[in-house]
């Protein structure tokens, strides 16, 4: 199927703002959560998860679902296309470290098995995200299936997936604890799925929604982003991803996606080729941005005795030229690869 541009638009919007919030929470040591970017640095990964589970049940719901060569097909392609740059991302971070890890943990990052076992051993900084998405991937052909052959039992899998949410929400997590704390517990796929899995729900309704006027979607776009920018969950990180505030910024993150994705957003020349190349690089800006932040801050420290105040900017610039070199020279060619393999 043609390339749904605006979804890389929204894809490359979110990485911006993980890396713009990560930065400046690096830079001044402080976690607003009652900011946009504050709020960004939890719910920009869950747009993810909902863009992915949306373009995987665009792209294959018109497949044959029932034959395995359009599953090794799809295996084939999500490999070359998330280990790669995960490979990289995590190797430099081993070296960046100089601290020795467990072999096992080393073997569980590189064969992306850490979200199966271990969510939290994540290596390179963001990866859990990466082995939630691995988690979703090895279900997504069973879960299209049932989308596409019994639709009743896809809804009662996706009203368990909502209930365990809730379950997350108000008593796996405690906003009394901190974020730190219930990390291992935040990160595992459970607490995710809903997700993922609400956004194959607006793909499978795609036709029926779609004959809504864009207006309409427009609108709902409108009043997803403003309710997201100005709610006030508290200035606390814990209350980002506990209770009630849990629940009505998913909603909110769910519905944004789903509006985008209708209202089909268009730009003039400039800014089109600018969020669309966001798009493609959006998997490099997210994974790299560490990286090159830490070694911008010892080149800093080393060499300007701890200045700081050029880093923040020169970590934009630099992640930026590093992404395009990585998706250019490394992400492309392997998944031009993993076609020609298909």
């Amino acid at each position: 199927m043609q390339r749904i541009v605006h979804l890389d638009y929204l894809r490359g919007l979110a990485a911006l703002t993980v890396m713009l919030f990560h930065f400046q929470k690096w830079e001044t040591g402080h976690w607003d959560a009652d900011s946009f970017l504050g709020k960004c640095g939890v719910y920009a990964v869950s747009v993810f998860f909902v863009l992915s589970g949306l373009t995987l049940t665009l792209v294959y719901a018109n497949k044959e679902v029932s034959t395995p060569t359009t599953w090794v097909s799809f295996g084939i392609k999500r490999i070359f296309r998330i280990f790669p740059l995960l490979w990289l991302a995590t190797a430099a971070t081993i070296i960046l470290d100089e601290t020795p890890y467990q072999i096992g943990r080393i073997l569980l990052n590189f064969t992306g098995l850490f979200g199966f076992f271990d969510p939290s051993g994540d290596i390179a900084l963001g990866a859990w995200s990466i082995g939630d998405e691995l988690v979703f991937y090895l279900a997504f052909p069973f879960l299209l299936w049932m989308g596409l052959r019994r639709p009743w039992l896809f809804y009662l899998v996706f009203a368990g997936v909502m209930v365990l949410g809730v379950c997350y929400a108000f008593w796996w997590t405690d906003n009394r604890q901190s974020v730190t704390v219930q990390w291992p517990v935040y990160v595992e796929p459970l607490n995710h799925a809903f997700f993922f899995m609400s956004g194959m729900v607006w793909g499978l309704w795609h036709n029926r929604l779609a004959a809504l006027p864009p207006a309409f979607w427009k609108r709902g776009l409108a009043l997803c982003l403003l309710l997201f920018v100005f709610y006030t969950p508290g200035p606390d990180p814990a209350g980002l991803i506990t209770g009630i505030n849990r629940v009505l910024l998913s909603l909110l993150v769910i519905g944004l996606t789903g509006a985008w994705y209708l209202a089909t957003p268009q730009f003039s020349r400039w800014p089109n080729g600018a969020l669309r190349w966001l798009g493609e690089v959006s998997y490099s800006v997210y994974l790299l941005h560490p990286l090159v932040y830490r070694c911008l801050k010892a080149l800093d420290a080393r060499f300007l005795g701890g200045v700081g105040e050029w880093v923040f900017i020169s970590a934009l610039l630099v992640t930026f030229m590093v992404s395009h070199l990585s998706y250019r020279f490394l992400e492309k060619p392997m998944m031009d690869f993993s076609k020609r393999v298909v």
